[in-house]
C-alpha cells in the first residue's frame, strides 16, 4: 500500500550504518481531534515549519493510550 511504503521509505532513509532492520507491522492511528489541533498549530507558524517523521515502537495498549492523549511530556501522565 502507499502508507506502507511512505512509512518503510522514511524509517530506512532515517537509518545509518550497517544495522538491518525489517518493518513487520505498520499500524496507523490517528486521533482526529489532536490532528485538528495539530494543524492549526503548524498554520500558525507559517511557511517556515517542518514535519519531522520519528518512528515509535510499543505495545498494542501503550499505542491506545497515545492514540488518545497525544504524547506526554514526561511527569505529565494523569494531570
Amino acid at each position: 500500500s502507499y502508507w506502507w511504503k511512505d512509512v518503510e521509505s522514511k524509517f530506512f532513509n532515517s537509518l545509518s550504518g550497517d544495522l538491518q532492520y525489517r518493518v513487520a507491522k505498520l499500524q496507523i492511528i490517528r486521533n482526529h481531534q489532536l490532528h485538528q489541533q495539530f494543524q492549526k498549530y503548524r498554520a500558525q507558524l507559517g511557511d517556515k515549519n517542518q514535519i519531522l517523521f520519528v518512528f515509535h515502537g510499543s505495545s498494542p495498549e501503550a499505542l491506545q493510550h497515545i492514540a488518545k492523549t497525544g504524547f506526554l511530556e514526561p511527569g505529565t501522565a494523569g494531570t
